[in-house]
């Protein structure tokens, strides 16, 4: 996968030397630390746990990461740089996994200013730093798996603001699928197998739920494959999108 780590690199500093992906950096830190330390009112809690820091990070990320990831191939669709990259020597699925990485590490870029939560936070009392670890770990592979749903929203769409309503609604039902389906109640409460397949479905494909299971600094492995297992189908679908470009 020699050509996916060169398209990664260069996916990774072509977010490095665009001023407005340090706008969009600077504009995540200030939302996360402003939600966190005053809207969740962190200093009222009389505890020292980035419990919340976590659990709203992984939903601003419904909105955040599709902004990243609309432009992965939708850009290079408007620019008209796609067919001259997927006629190049390099198989579909590499362009994928390279874009993915790339945009990846950036993202882990932006996690690691933050960083400076849990130093400022251990000053109030004793930070439980399995959860941290957790905490960290979980927005890691939720952010990878919402990416791959920004990607693969990128490759179907014919513009980058497509992508972004693509990728969002994809994230949102992922996030959410769970308080979906308990949204049928009634039909539910009639139908107790209805209830139990309903359940189990919106357990399994909830990105929230397996996200809490981590944030809590329970690593099972059921949640690292389920994430990885959601970023491996986007990166199929994006790669057999590139190559159908082919065949037209």
């Amino acid at each position: 996968m020699r050509n996916a780590l060169i398209i990664a690199r260069r996916e990774y500093l072509s977010f490095l030397t665009q001023p407005v992906a340090y706008v969009a950096m600077a504009v995540f830190l200030v939302i996360m630390g402003v939600n966190f330390f005053f809207v969740k009112s962190f200093f009222g809690i009389d505890q020292a746990s980035m419990r919340v820091f976590f659990e709203s990070g992984v939903e601003v990320f419904i909105l955040f990461l599709p902004a990243l990831s609309m432009r992965l191939i939708a850009e290079e669709r408007r620019t008209g740089t796609l067919e001259l990259l997927i006629t190049l020597p390099v198989r579909e699925i590499e362009v994928a996994v390279g874009k993915l990485l790339g945009a990846w590490l950036y993202l882990l870029t932006i996690l690691l200013f933050t960083l400076t939560y849990p130093l400022v936070i251990s000053d109030f009392g004793n930070l439980d730093m399995g959860i941290v670890f957790g905490g960290y770990l979980g927005l890691a592979l939720a952010g990878l798996a919402y990416l791959g749903l920004g990607l693969m929203a990128s490759s179907w769409a014919q513009s980058q603001i497509v992508a972004l309503i693509l990728g969002t609604l994809f994230c949102a039902y992922f996030f959410y699928v769970d308080q979906m389906i308990g949204a049928f109640e009634s039909l539910r409460s009639s139908a107790p197998f209805f209830a139990e397949i309903t359940d189990l479905i919106g357990s399994d494909l909830s990105f929230k739920t397996h996200f809490d299971e981590i944030a809590r600094g329970v690593i099972d492995t059921r949640d690292v494959v389920f994430y990885l297992s959601v970023t491996a189908v986007t990166l199929m679908i994006t790669s057999y999108n590139l190559e159908s470009r082919k065949w037209k």
